[in-house]
């Protein structure tokens, strides 16, 4: 009888979980959601300020000088259950490190920066656990760029390395690229001082570029958290199934034995 007590406990236990498991899950679906909706978006906000910068890069030098020193930003999670997400992020620093030891970098996330600190990390951010995080998040890690910058007293270039929609990916942020301009094409015309309309571009291009870094691994973290939840829910399922079974035969075992001894008793 106490046997089979605790597998029903056990059961009921499984049952709670499960519903803990459901939720989070539901969670990660309206997060794919809202965050598929918001990626075309910034994708092609990115498109439109690119063709700007190939524009005007050739005509202000400033925009493609490479810079003396360069700075990580490595976008993992905040919350866990989301399988190997940040061990890509991981891996992908660790082949940086191997090319440049000095390299440093700013980690998005807490589960991030837990796991690789203090492998380089000059300083960490908490992440965004839901889309209305997004402009917290890039706000604080443009601090964290500025105290390291000043630091340093050195300009910084700036990549990131984080989750694509298909694979890690590794996104010069600044400087740009150097464009490919036609010959004795005409140089733009500008309604601001070229050194003014430099340093707001280059603000808003920045902006843009890892809001749209952020968006897209957190679409990628909310992708992979529902892929694990689904397994888990699932196994959780075979779990019960199989208790139920086995509190099926216990309860058989138990009949039988209260009929031996109605029996023995007569």
């Amino acid at each position: 009888m106490s046997k089979r007590r605790n597998l029903q406990e056990r059961v009921r236990a499984f049952g709670d979980l499960r519903d803990v498991l459901e939720s989070m899950k539901n969670l990660a679906m309206v997060e794919i959601g809202k965050l598929a909706r918001i990626e075309p978006a910034g994708r092609h906000m990115l498109e439109e300020l690119s063709q700007i910068a190939s524009a005007t890069a050739s005509y202000h030098p400033v925009l493609r000088q490479p810079p003396p020193a360069r700075l990580y930003v490595l976008v993992g999670s905040e919350r866990g259950f989301c399988g190997d997400f940040n061990e890509g992020v991981a891996r992908c620093w660790a082949h940086v490190r191997r090319g440049e030891p000095d390299a440093l970098a700013i980690a998005v996330g807490s589960v991030l920066a837990e796991r690789l600190a203090p492998n380089g990390i000059a300083a960490s951010v908490a992440g965004p656990a839901i889309a209305e995080d997004l402009d917290r998040c890039l706000v604080e890690l443009l601090h964290a760029v500025d105290a390291v910058e000043k630091r340093g007293a050195v300009p910084l270039g700036l990549t990131a390395i984080a989750n694509g929609l298909e694979r890690i990916q590794s996104i010069a942020v600044l400087p740009f690229e150097p464009p490919r301009v036609a010959p004795g094409a005409p140089p733009p015309d500008l309604n601001l001082p070229a050194k003014a309309f430099v340093r707001e571009f280059v603000d808003r291009y920045a902006d843009a570029a890892l809001h749209r870094v952020f968006a897209t691994s957190l679409l990628c973290e909310n992708r992979a958290r529902l892929a694990h939840m689904t397994v888990a829910i699932d196994r959780l399922d075979e779990n019960v199934a199989a208790l139920g079974r086995r509190i099926h035969r216990l309860r058989q075992e138990e009949i039988t034995q209260e009929v031996e001894s109605i029996l023995l008793s007569t």
